[in-house]
């Protein structure tokens, strides 16, 4: 299934004229090879989860497909951001699969179709919506957690002059997902990416979160920009909160 995913990525990739948009091709690159590397995380997760190759293609599939929406999207608005453009890029994705008949095309039976429409559909959500399907529900989860460590280690966490709202802080402080239309500053912008990290659904993508010392940039230019106090408490927090996750892995 993967391998016919990849061939409708690329062809779909390809009805972008980028050589006459120019002023948006980086972006357009970036959410190209975003697509792949969070394919190859979830690849990656997989194998740690113990999937099997029928899980496993099925996966990488949801992985590729989980951004068609993006690339609309920066064709009609010229930025990647949900809430400014008022754009579901997740809805928009499978609209996009829909269009091109994929799912019928490909044969997908209508419980498969169910599980990548709804894992696609809640990936850029606050949270995912309850459901009775629990297959649905896990592929959900994979997708945020693999979509969430390849943001945070894309993201480069560089900045001065900045400061951090109140909202944000207390959803910090909280151990909470921060809602995006609480961020006002660039501080609260990286604060909102290490928070990322309360979201994590597997204790393996927390190992990875360890492994690849994602959180190692961040810390860098919190410290920089944040008085000693205010910098401490917010490593405590994560600090502890990985501890209480690594407890509960050995339960």
């Amino acid at each position: 299934m993967s391998q016919k995913a990849i061939i409708f990525f690329e062809d779909f990739v390809k009805q972008f004229d980028l050589e006459k948009d120019k002023s948006n091709i980086e972006s357009y690159y970036h959410k190209y090879h975003h697509t792949y590397r969070v394919m190859n995380k979830i690849e990656e997760l997989g194998h740690l989860l113990h999937l099997n190759q029928e899980e496993m293609e099925l996966a990488k599939t949801i992985a590729l497909f989980h951004d068609l929406g993006r690339f609309h999207q920066l064709k009609k608005t010229k930025q990647y951001d949900d809430l400014k453009t008022n754009f579901d890029h997740a809805k928009e994705s499978i609209f996009i699969l829909e269009e091109n008949d994929w799912f019928r095309n490909e044969a997908i039976s209508e419980e498969v179709k169910e599980i990548i429409s709804f894992a696609i559909l809640n990936h850029n959500q606050y949270e995912i919506e309850q459901t009775p399907n629990e297959t649905s529900y896990y592929f959900a989860k994979l997708l945020r957690d693999a979509d969430k460590l390849v943001i945070m280690t894309e993201m480069n966490p560089v900045l001065k002059d900045s400061s951090i709202s109140k909202e944000v802080l207390q959803e910090f402080q909280k151990e909470m997902l921060i809602h995006r239309q609480n961020i006002q500053t660039p501080l609260d912008n990286i604060l909102g990416y290490l928070g990322f990290l309360f979201d994590l659904n597997f204790k393996e993508t927390i190992v990875l979160l360890e492994q690849e010392k994602i959180l190692e940039s961040y810390w860098l230019c919190l410290e920089k920009n944040l008085d000693f106090n205010t910098f401490h408490e917010l490593q405590e927090i994560v600090n502890k909160y990985l501890e209480k996750r690594k407890k509960e892995m050995l339960c």
